[in-house]
């Protein structure tokens, strides 16, 4: 192996005698048998350029890769997300994936997350968004969610995002919306008008709940009352009764609100708005019956999602797109 690097031990000193040359021969032997086998395909060359053949040629080019193999150096890893962890073997063999050999740790962030407040919302998109982030949101029909996407793809030119992380905002009727929506455009018995107020009476703020649920509870008392007739005012209507009695006429004159004043909040863990509503009530083979219709619920839901997106855009600094 004339002009050619000696072998040398691990502590760098040159390797000489028989036993020491040969100390570890069936490794080496072993891994240049493999590089003969792939001799053919890799087209081994001396150092001078030139094609290598001959048995001795070849076995002296395998003994130089194991030489250059023993100086390898540890390459610099990347630990960057979504960068793939490998390290070289030595020339002319492969490439190794070093993931089974790395801690358990996931590669990217990877879930679907559910939220029902907008401040839970915006508090943890503030904490995991990168900036190719963006939020959509769908607020055509019910279940009405805004979506951020917070792996999302890069602008025009830039690089795609994985899109495997993404935080969900559940825009769900509250209770209080979905009591007064329930009963909506309905007429109600006195009876069965009243144990709904007994429930929500606090949505009540004008006139006072507990007036109007005074009012209805009178009127289910004397349900045996037949009207008699009824006359519009400036302050709703009054309604005369008279007792359904052969044996004697009494009269009782009652005034009724034809307005209520709500306030109650639209979604789980939103803000309580003023909703106003008709107070209908109707006469049915002499018996009253109650009703509420919400007035402008339609623009008052639209409105109220709008406002919804718009504080998110405010709070996150991500543009929300519809």
């Amino acid at each position: 192996m004339d002009n050619r690097s000696e072998p040398k031990s691990a502590s760098g000193k040159p390797i000489s005698g028989a036993r020491e040359l040969v100390s570890g021969a069936r490794e080496l032997a072993e891994w240049a048998a493999e590089q003969a086998l792939e001799a053919a395909e890799l087209k081994p060359q001396s150092a001078s350029g030139k094609p290598i053949s001959g048995a001795r040629e070849l076995a002296e080019w395998a003994a130089e890769q194991a030489l250059e193999a023993a100086e390898l150096k540890p390459l610099q890893l990347l630990q960057q997300a979504n960068t793939a962890q490998v390290a070289l073997v030595p020339r002319g063999t492969e490439i190794r994936d070093l993931k089974p050999y790395l801690p358990k740790v996931p590669d990217r962030k990877c879930d679907a997350l559910v939220l029902l407040s907008v401040e839970s919302f915006c508090r943890l998109v503030n904490e995991q968004k990168e900036p190719q982030s963006r939020c959509f949101a769908d607020l055509h029909a019910e279940p009405y969610s805004v979506t951020c996407r917070v792996d999302w793809h890069g602008q025009s030119g830039e690089a795609a995002g994985w899109d495997e992380f993404t935080i969900t905002l559940q825009l769900r009727a509250s209770n209080e919306f979905k009591a007064w929506a329930g009963i909506n455009g309905k007429m109600l018995r006195q009876a069965e008008f009243a144990e709904f107020l007994k429930d929500n009476r606090l949505d009540i703020t004008d006139p006072n709940g507990g007036e109007v649920l005074a009012l209805v509870m009178n009127l289910e008392a004397n349900s045996e009352r037949r009207c008699r007739g009824r006359v519009p005012t400036n302050a709703g209507q009054t309604i005369s009764f008279e007792e359904d009695t052969h044996a004697s006429v009494n009269g009782t004159t009652i005034t009724v609100p034809d307005r209520l004043g709500l306030r109650f909040p639209l979604f789980d863990g939103g803000a309580p708005i003023p909703i106003d509503a008709d107070f209908k009530l109707r006469i049915q083979d002499g018996y009253l019956m109650f009703g509420v219709r919400l007035l402008g619920i339609d623009r008052t839901v639209r409105a109220a999602l709008l406002a919804v997106a718009g504080q998110i855009q405010t709070e996150t600094g991500i543009p929300v797109y519809m």
